[in-house]
């Protein structure tokens, strides 16, 4: 008999309710007009220009990345192009590797994930290393 939760894939909500960080915007999401007037920046935090919202996001499927809306109270809103749900993945590395380095008695251990990773097994491996 197969589990019907292994099949279930994270999403970015997840991971920022993990990790404790913000939640923004990314892609289908935002419902901008096409027409709109955008500050858009890099993964770098590079300065790209002020660009439609169309032509910013179809740069990003270009690319194969997110467009995640930063800012959206300034005018215009700040975009960012990145891969939202890897940074996402850094910081939960991030985080784990501080938990296991901040206990002097535990042994360092190491942990494998894939962006496919379930809920579940994601919380398990978070149990696990602490």
């Amino acid at each position: 008999m197969k589990s019907q939760g292994g099949n279930k894939r994270i999403d970015a909500q997840a991971l920022c309710d993990i990790t404790g960080t913000k939640y923004y915007k990314h892609n289908e999401e935002i419902d901008y007009n096409d027409d709109k007037i955008c500050k858009v920046f890099d993964e770098n935090d590079g300065y790209i220009g002020d660009i439609r919202f169309a032509d910013a996001y179809n740069e990003a499927k270009v690319i194969k990345k997110d467009i995640v809306l930063r800012n959206g109270n300034r005018d215009p809103p700040i975009l960012k192009i990145m891969n939202y749900k890897l940074e996402l993945l850094k910081r939960l590395f991030m985080k784990l590797g501080r938990n296991v380095n901040t206990d002097k008695e535990m042994k360092s251990k190491a942990i494998r994930l894939a962006t496919s990773i379930s809920v579940h097994d994601l919380e398990n491996k978070k149990r696990q290393a602490q």
